[in-house]
């Protein structure tokens, strides 16, 4: 048997949202392992992220929290079997084609921050 999947993808937060928030917010459900958080080029677009749980009573009642109401927006909360692309990505990546240059995210994370490049 293989190990679980423990990390929800948590859509719609609020373009202010930061680490800290959704680190607090979701260690109500259990202890969070690791949070990556997802910022877009336009600030004002809703944000997404990844948080990973240590125990699978965690990772359940994260899910449960699909559709509350977060910092002012209803989030959803999906497993990350069911990955979904947020819709500002796809816009992203129709700017690179068009205009032939390179378009970077900054993906943070509880443990580090990285540069991703969106394709």
């Amino acid at each position: 048997m293989g190990i679980p999947n423990l990390t929800v993808q948590v859509l719609n937060l609020s373009p202010g949202m930061i680490l800290d928030d959704l680190n607090l917010f979701f260690s109500y459900c259990g202890t969070v392992e690791d949070i990556e958080l997802e910022i877009s080029l336009n600030k004002d677009q809703p944000r997404s992220a990844l948080v990973s749980f240590k125990q699978p009573y965690a990772f359940q009642t994260a899910l449960l929290l699909n559709g509350a109401n977060f910092a002012g927006q209803p989030v959803q909360v999906l497993p990350l079997k069911f990955f979904v692309y947020p819709s500002h990505i796809d816009k992203l990546t129709n700017l690179r084609q068009t205009q032939n240059r390179f378009v970077q995210g900054i993906v943070l994370t509880k443990r580090f921050r990285r540069e991703v490049e969106i394709n």
